[in-house]
């Protein structure tokens, strides 16, 4: 039943009330969180021309943790409606699944901050090397979120971020100095030491 609340008909553009059924229903199929909703969920995600519907899709995936959907949720990370970027990069980051990195990395440099900051949250999560050049230079965004974020991130990812870090407590910006000496010591280690 939900499934099929789901799908898009051309026939509602006529009643705009259905799009809040579509929505509820892909919330709902996250919450019921079973792998029979993923290729419905996938297909509303890349069709729908509700954004709320779209973003709704977009969380589901991610609460029922599908990494089927790896590749939709990516796309989706360049929809037009901030709120389902936002939703594709928090999504992506649940799943945990690596290919996601070069473009949640690609996506911190989005118009939107909280794009950039459920980007960067993401990133921690899936604690990859490659991230911590881009996490280090969000650590200067002009959102204190995004920076917050961006800091917790680094923290996440251990020892491996301590001598990335330790090079920017020479950063001509006081916050970026002040940001690192505090991830490095919630990370501790020797290197943190010297």
């Amino acid at each position: 039943a939900l499934i099929d609340s789901l799908r898009y008909k051309s026939w509602h553009i006529d009643y705009i009330i259905l799009s809040a059924v579509r929505e509820n229903s892909a919330e709902a199929l996250g919450r019921i969180g079973d792998e029979l909703a993923v290729p419905a969920l996938i297909e509303s995600l890349e069709e729908d021309p509700d954004e709320e519907v779209r973003l709704k899709s977009a969380w589901a995936l991610g609460e029922i943790g599908a990494p089927g959907a790896v590749d939709a949720l990516i796309i989706a990370l360049e929809d037009n409606d901030w709120g389902v970027r936002r939703a594709a990069a928090n999504a992506l980051g649940v799943i945990g699944d690596q290919r996601a990195v070069p473009y949640l990395i690609k996506v911190l440099k989005d118009g939107d901050w909280q794009v950039r900051k459920y980007a960067a949250v993401s990133l921690g999560k899936m604690k990859d090397e490659k991230a911590i050049p881009i996490l280090l230079e969000a650590m200067d965004d002009d959102d204190a979120d995004v920076r917050w974020k961006a800091m917790l991130a680094l923290g996440k990812m251990g020892e491996i971020a301590v001598k990335p870090l330790i090079k920017t407590l020479k950063n001509k910006n006081w916050r970026v100095r002040a940001k690192s000496a505090e991830v490095i010591g919630k990370i501790g280690g020797n290197d943190a030491l010297k």
